[in-house]
C-alpha cells in the first residue's frame, strides 16, 4: 500500500486550511467601529430604563460584541475620529439622561444635536443613533435611483 509523503499531506492540510478560513471570512465592515458605538449604546441606555429595558450594561455589551461581527451597513469603515466623535456624542447622551431623568430634554444637552427635529429627548435620540450629529456615518448610502422605463435616460 502507498503511504503519502509527509509533503503532500502538508500540502493538503494548507489547501483545505486556506479554503475553511476563506470560507468564513463575512467581509463584515467596521466590527470594531460597530462595537465601541453600541458599548456607548449600552452605557448610555442604561439611564432610559423604561425606553430599552437595559438591566446590564455588561450583558448588552457581551450581546453587540457578538451581535456586531456582522459589521456596519456601510461600504468602509468610518475610521478612529469618526467613531470616537459619534461615542463622545452618545456618551453626552447619557450624562444628560443620568443628570437629569431618562425624560431629560435635548435642549437641555449641551453640544449634542439631533439630525431630525422630530427627536426632542435624549432617550428617543439613543434610540436612532443615526440622527446624532456626529453618527452620520450609521446611515447607509441612499440606494441609486433607478430610472422609470418611461424617464428619458438621456441617450
Amino acid at each position: 500500500m502507498h503511504q503519502p509523503s509527509l509533503k503532500r499531506v502538508l500540502a493538503n492540510t494548507a489547501a483545505v486550511g486556506l479554503f475553511w478560513v476563506s470560507a468564513c471570512d463575512t467581509a463584515a465592515v467596521g466590527v470594531e467601529s460597530c462595537r465601541q458605538v453600541e458599548y456607548a449604546r449600552c452605557s448610555a441606555a442604561s439611564h432610559c430604563p423604561s425606553t430599552f429595558h437595559i438591566t446590564s450594561p455588561a450583558a448588552c455589551r457581551r450581546f453587540y460584541r457578538d451581535h456586531c461581527l456582522h459589521g456596519l451597513a456601510v461600504s468602509t469603515d468610518p475610521g478612529s475620529p469618526a467613531v470616537n466623535l459619534c461615542t463622545r456624542q452618545i456618551n453626552l447622551l447619557g450624562a444628560c439622561a443620568a443628570r437629569d431623568s431618562e425624560s431629560a430634554q435635548l435642549s437641555s444637552c449641551k453640544d449634542v444635536h439631533s439630525l431630525d427635529s422630530k427627536v426632542s429627548t435624549v432617550c428617543a435620540l439613543l434610540q436612532e443613533p443615526e440622527n446624532i450629529k456626529g453618527c452620520e456615518f450609521l446611515n447607509p448610502s441612499p440606494p441609486a435611483q433607478v430610472l422609470d422605463a418611461g424617464q428619458d435616460a438621456g441617450i
